[in-house]
């Protein structure tokens, strides 16, 4: 999602943009903030207990009395359906990747034989152990697998579900965009009707939005202004 490389141009070439921030000093200011991008980003993270840093971040917002409003998607416009395609494309990808390197896996531990995905996947890459003729290690593998499924993530309508009423029991309004949540945070913003952007993705500048918050730190109550003006 983004921008591709812009967040690595501003770092290197406009580092002064980047400003770390305490999120006190948008006390009793509205901040709107895209439900998906944010699921997507706590289930890679936490796995199964995604919820919890949900909590955290209605949370944290609240202790510096941060007003949040959150959105929901409804759809992509056109111009974005080759994209979705593409990442359609890549996810399918890697699935299949997994399926065909948990069978080898299985097999392995029934039979012993290594396979060419697990001899490519499992090859050791530190040098004292490729000199003591290790050509295959089971753990970097195994490992090699487990970070291919964390890259595959599962979101249902049903998590969507639960964080509403995770918002409902906290009394935090949420609604759903007439398209792209993204969008919407960023229209609301330009508009005055909410303070500013809470987002990773580097598509709300190109929108045009006129204060753009990023990498919050809910453990700190901080977060990092993008500066673009």
């Amino acid at each position: 999602m983004g921008i591709k490389d812009l967040n690595k141009f501003l770092r290197s070439e406009c580092p002064e943009v980047f400003v770390e921030t305490h999120l006190s000093h948008y006390a009793y200011k509205k901040v709107a903030i895209d439900v998906s991008l944010y699921m997507c980003k706590y289930k890679a993270i936490m796995g199964d207990a995604w919820i919890r840093s949900f909590i955290n971040l209605v949370v944290s917002l609240r202790r510096n009395h941060v007003h949040c409003v959150f959105i929901y998607d409804s759809g992509s416009p056109p111009e974005k359906e080759n994209t979705k395609d593409k990442r359609k494309a890549s996810r399918d990808k890697i699935e299949d990747n997994i399926i065909q390197l948990e069978y080898d896996l299985d097999q392995y531990h029934s039979t012993g034989e290594i396979t060419p995905l697990l001899a490519k996947v499992g090859k050791p890459e530190i040098v004292s152990l490729r000199r003591q003729g290790v050509a295959f290690s089971l753990p970097i593998a195994e490992a090699y697998f487990e970070k291919k499924k964390k890259q595959l993530l599962h979101i249902s309508e049903a998590d969507f579900d639960m964080t509403k009423k995770l918002f409902d029991i906290l009394k935090v309004p949420y609604y759903d965009a007439p398209m792209e949540a993204e969008t919407m945070c960023s229209d609301l913003c330009k508009r005055g009707l909410v303070d500013a952007v809470l987002s990773e993705d580097t598509d709300v500048i190109a929108y045009g939005t006129p204060h753009f918050l990023s990498k919050i730190d809910t453990s700190k109550d901080t977060c990092v202004l993008v500066r673009i003006d």
